[in-house]
C-alpha cells in the first residue's frame, strides 16, 4: 500500500505503508543518504547525513512530530564529506561530529537547524566512526582512525572534548587504546560515547588484532583521566552499540552471534551475562531505549539485507521478543535507532534506490 505524505520535488515523498511501519523517502536526489544520525530536534525528527553526489553533509528535519512529512535538505558544509556523522544537542541546538579527511564539528546558528555556523576541524585523524555527546556541559567527541603501515593498519581510539559549550575550540585528543598490526582496517566502526553516573564513558571493539569488545569510563565528570578498559565480551567486527538502560550501561555487539549485555552497576564496574539476540550475520546494530523499552537493530549480511529490530519483554533487556523486519535492503547499510513521540524510528540509506529513508513503528 503506497501513500503520500506531501512533496518537495518530484517523488521526493513515496511512503510505503507496511503492516505497522510507515516508510518515507526523506531525500532522493542522486546518491544520498549514507551515515545517517538520527535526532529529535525542536520537538521533530532531524537527520544528519552524507550527500554522496556533491560529496556533502547535508541536514533535513521533518515538518511534523511523526516524520511522516520532511523539509528540504540543507547542505552544512560543501567542503568535508558527511560521513561517521553523529548528532546530539548541544546548548541548546543541533550539533554534528563528521569527516573523512579530518574529524569536523559544526553547530547550527538556530534550535531547528535551518543555518549553520562554520565547521571546525577538530582534528586532522581521518575518522571511521564518531559518537557525540555532551560531557559536563560541554561538547565531547569518542572516534576511531587507523593508519596503514604498508602491511596492516595501527588504530587508535580517541576522545577529545570542546574547551566552550558551544564547541568553538577544541583540547588535544586523549588516545585512549591503540591496536597495533591488525590485519582489519577500522573503516564503518560502530562505537559508543554516554555519561554513565556522571562520567563519560566508551564502547568499542578493537577488531582482529585483539577482538575485545571493551568499556571504559572516565575517573572525572570531564575525561581528562580514565579508569582501565574493562573487557565485556569478544568481537567478531568492530561493532559496539551502547546505551543507557534503566540506569546502567549495555551494550550491543556481534560475535558470531548478536549479542546484548547490561553493566550490575550505574558506572559499568561489573557486567552481567551476555544475551543472545540474534543468530544472524550481522553487518551494523544500533541500540535504544524507547519508551522504557530497550531496541535492539540490526541489517543481517545475506541475499536481501533485511533491517531488522527486537524490543526487550522488560525494562532491562533481560529477555528478548520475536524479531521484525522493517525493511528488506540490496546491499550492505549504515542506520541510526531513536525514540520518536514514544515510538521507534530508524533512519537508514536504501542502496537499491540510493535514497535516504525514514521509517517510523505506527504502534
Amino acid at each position: 500500500m503506497t501513500d503520500d505524505a506531501g512533496a518537495q520535488d518530484t517523488d521526493t515523498f513515496e511512503v510505503e505503508v507496511d503492516w505497522d511501519w510507515v516508510i518515507v523517502t526523506v531525500d532522493c536526489a542522486g546518491f544520498t543518504g549514507e551515515y545517517p544520525s538520527l535526532l529529535v530536534v525542536d520537538g521533530r525528527p532531524a537527520i544528519s547525513y552524507e550527500d554522496l553526489t556533491d560529496a556533502d553533509l547535508n541536514y533535513v528535519r521533518a515538518d511534523d512530530a511523526l516524520g511522516l512529512s520532511w523539509g528540504d535538505p540543507v547542505v552544512v558544509d560543501s567542503t568535508e564529506r558527511g560521513t561517521n556523522s553523529s548528532m546530539a544537542i548541544v546548548n541548546g541546538r543541533p550539533a554534528i561530529t563528521y569527516g573523512v579527511n579530518n574529524l569536523k564539528y559544526v553547530r547550527a546558528s538556530d534550535i531547528r537547524g535551518d543555518a549553520w555556523g562554520t565547521p571546525v576541524t577538530i582534528s586532522t585523524d581521518d575518522p571511521c566512526g564518531t559518537s557525540l555527546a555532551v560531557v559536563d556541559g560541554r561538547p565531547a567527541v569518542f572516534y576511531v582512525n587507523h593508519e596503514f603501515t604498508g602491511i596492516d593498519f595501527d588504530v587508535y581510539y580517541k576522545y577529545v572534548r570542546s574547551e566552550d559549550n558551544n564547541g568553538s575550540a577544541w583540547g588535544p585528543p586523549i588516545t585512549l587504546d591503540t591496536v597495533t598490526g591488525s590485519h582489519q582496517n577500522a573503516q564503518d566502526s560502530k562505537l559508543s560515547l554516554i555519561v554513565a553516573d556522571g562520567n563519560p564513558a566508551v564502547s568499542y571493539a578493537l577488531g582482529d588484532g585483539s577482538p575485545n569488545v571493551c568499556y571504559r569510563r572516565a575517573s572525572d565528570t570531564t575525561g581528562s583521566t580514565w579508569g582501565s578498559p574493562y573487557v565485556i565480551g569478544f568481537a567478531f567486527k568492530n561493532l559496539a552499540a551502547m546505551t543507557v538502560v534503566d540506569g546502567r550501561p549495555a551494550v550491543l555487539y556481534y560475535d558470531l552471534n548478536l549479542y546484548y549485555i547490561r553493566a550490575d552497576d550505574a558506572a559499568g564496574s561489573s557486567w552481567g551475562t551476555a544475551e543472545t539476540v540474534s543468530g544472524d550475520n550481522i553487518d551494523w546494530c544500533d541500540l535504544a531505549v524507547v519508551n522504557g523499552i530497550t531496541v535492539a537493530a540490526w541489517q543481517k549480511h545475506s541475499g536481501d539485507y533485511p533491517l531488522r529490530l527486537k524490543r526487550s519483554d522488560d525494562a532491562t533487556g533481560n529477555s528478548w521478543g520475536e524479531q521484525d523486519t522493517v525493511d528488506d535492503l540490496d546491499s550492505y547499510s549504515q542506520f541510526a535507532v531513536a525514540e520518536v513521540e514514544g515510538r521507534i524510528a530508524i533512519a537508514y540509506y536504501d542502496s537499491g534506490t540510493d535514497d535516504l529513508k525514514y521509517a517510523i513503528c505506527m504502534h
